[in-house]
């Protein structure tokens, strides 16, 4: 369990934040109420709020936003994912 919000350039593993997390790169799991990840995320974010700049794995959430998509498929509800 991480503190109320976390910053990191790099993220591996499980990363548990009580609140958000910001990280450059997730290459892992990370269960919190907002995760912004401003490089590449490969692995899985679950949140009511995700932002991925460079999606190559899965978000649950009740917004999904993932910038490395096209159209429509940039934002969608419950699931977004790229699996390489």
């Amino acid at each position: 369990m991480a503190a109320y919000r976390v910053r990191s350039a790099g993220m591996r593993g499980l990363v548990i934040p009580v609140a958000w997390l910001r990280a450059q790169d997730l290459r892992g799991v990370s269960p919190g109420a907002y995760n912004r990840i401003v490089g590449t995320q490969r692995g899985l974010t679950i949140g009511l709020l995700n932002y991925a700049r460079a999606l190559h794995g899965v978000q649950l959430g009740v917004l999904n936003i993932a910038g490395s998509h096209r159209g429509l498929a940039r934002v969608l509800p419950v699931l977004n994912l790229h699996l390489d």
